[in-house]
């Protein structure tokens, strides 16, 4: 969905080709909601994955390491390799930006003015302020996770009443970490075996979003009211249905996922930080062609996901997965494998 949004913005590959396109060609509206889902999904897999971890220093130490050890070391490689283009090409990087990147703020992940040098490592930045609210609530007792989740809740709303420009400031006021919220919640629920009526809540949830892209793409505002919030709410609400039913339905069911689609899995982190630069890589190369028409549109749209694709798979096989095995990170597929073979891995 992120992807799709790329290829379609206002600066994506087919506004820059085409110079814009049909009505039905509106890839970034329904794809952006993509951020949306996959903050859904983080705050329940953190819940989940941190069920079992000791709360205290060790466990909340621990935490941390695993989240900085899996997110920075992919991320600086693709962001180094962004900054040397910016030296040299500055039109290049965000060109359609007010402000510049901050360059020690884009490796370090920290909110800036502006986007970072890799167009979403804004999203990252979300991510691990969340990783840092939950390493927090890994201090205290087991039991006060819920209220502490509430009460980032009322931090949220009150950073929100505060009327500042400054990024730190929007960073703790933005209603996006609502979505991590529910998805710790749901989380915290499916770990503790709470998992009732998973159809019914996945049909909801996929019936709700499916509703919100078919209105998109007819054109119209499924967005109630003006402002973050009501945005947030009428599209977290049915992707937090969507992930919690799908997740309670294949643990009740013993569905295994195929093989494919983990291994996509797998390569989605290089997918999220390689695509942005494939694309600026695909439009400078077809810039000298002459394209029109409607099939002319599908097919650079076609390419744009399978270069998107292909590239990520070379990034994760070359460099992503090489770096997690040596700082011990592993996959989400290596560690289920380890779990489900025990007997097979080395004492």
């Amino acid at each position: 969905m992120v992807v799709l949004a790329h290829v379609g913005g206002t600066s994506g590959v087919h506004a820059t080709l085409f110079g814009g396109g049909p009505g039905w060609v509106r890839l970034e509206e329904v794809g952006r909601t993509g951020v949306d889902l996959f903050f859904v999904i983080s705050g329940f897999i953190m819940l989940v994955t941190t069920a079992r971890v000791p709360h205290g220093v060790a466990g909340a130490r621990h935490f941390l390491w695993r989240r900085v050890t899996r997110i920075y070391p992919p991320y600086l490689v693709v962001t180094s390799a962004v900054l040397a283009v910016y030296l040299l090409r500055p039109d290049l990087v965000n060109d359609s930006q007010e402000h510049r990147p901050d360059v020690l703020a884009s490796f370090l992940l920290l909110p800036q003015d502006g986007l970072p040098l890799l167009l979403v490592g804004w999203t990252l930045v979300f991510e691990m302020y969340f990783y840092v609210v939950l390493a927090l609530t890994l201090l205290l007792p087991r039991a006060a996770l819920l209220p502490a989740l509430a009460v980032w809740g009322m931090v949220t709303v009150a950073a929100g009443q505060v009327p500042s420009t400054h990024p730190w400031v929007q960073l703790v006021a933005s209603p996006l970490n609502v979505e991590f919220m529910l998805g710790a919640v749901i989380g915290g629920l499916f770990a503790a075996g709470h998992r009732r009526a998973p159809l019914a809540l996945s049909l909801l949830g996929a019936g709700g979003a499916v509703l919100l892209a078919a209105l998109v793409m007819l054109g119209a505002d499924p967005y109630p009211g003006d402002g973050d919030w009501p945005v947030v709410i009428v599209t977290v609400v049915p992707f937090t249905l969507l992930v919690y039913g799908l997740a309670c339905l294949e643990a009740g069911s013993g569905w295994v996922v195929p093989g494919v689609l983990v291994g996509l899995g797998d390569v989605s982190y290089s997918l999220y930080l390689t695509h942005v630069a494939v694309f600026k890589v695909l439009t400078v190369g077809l810039a000298g062609l002459t394209l029109g028409g409607t099939a002319s549109q599908v097919a650079v749209v076609l390419l744009a996901l399978v270069a998107a694709v292909a590239g990520a798979l070379v990034f994760y096989v070359l460099v992503e997965k090489r770096l997690l095995r040596t700082l011990h990170a592993g996959t989400v597929a290596d560690r289920w494998r380890r779990r489900a073979s025990p007997a097979r891995q080395p004492a």
